[in-house]
């Protein structure tokens, strides 16, 4: 005669044996897998960072370049104790204006983060 009992399906500790096993697989990976991601973004930050410094370095080198340029310019025509005044005051001004535009969006952010010394 044939066999027909029916087949019996693995324990519920086994099941959820394999689901541990399984969860711990998913784990191990998503963490490989987050952990190769940070890495790469760590590299990629590191090079916006170096190229941002040498962008900033050659711009200031050209910041001088055009100073020293106006300098020579304008010691031909006014002399060059006026001259180094005109290029010296202009600067300034250029800087006190950046000062003005920081502290209203200092105060701007202020206002928006808080109300009579409270945070919102």
């Amino acid at each position: 005669m044939l066999d027909s009992k029916p087949e019996q399906e693995p324990p519920l500790i086994d099941e959820l044996k394999q689901l541990g096993d399984e969860a711990r697989a998913y784990a191990e990976a998503e963490f490989a897998f987050q952990k190769t991601r940070a890495i790469a973004l760590g590299n990629a930050a590191r090079k916006i960072a170096v190229l941002g410094l040498w962008a900033f370095v050659i711009a200031v080198f050209a910041l001088v370049a055009l100073v020293a340029g106006l300098l020579m310019a304008l010691s031909g025509v006014v002399g060059p104790w006026w001259a180094t005044a005109i290029v010296a005051g202009g600067l300034v001004l250029a800087a006190f204006c950046a000062v003005l535009m920081a502290r209203a969006h200092w105060r701007r952010i202020k206002q928006r983060l808080f109300i009579d010394g409270e945070t919102k």
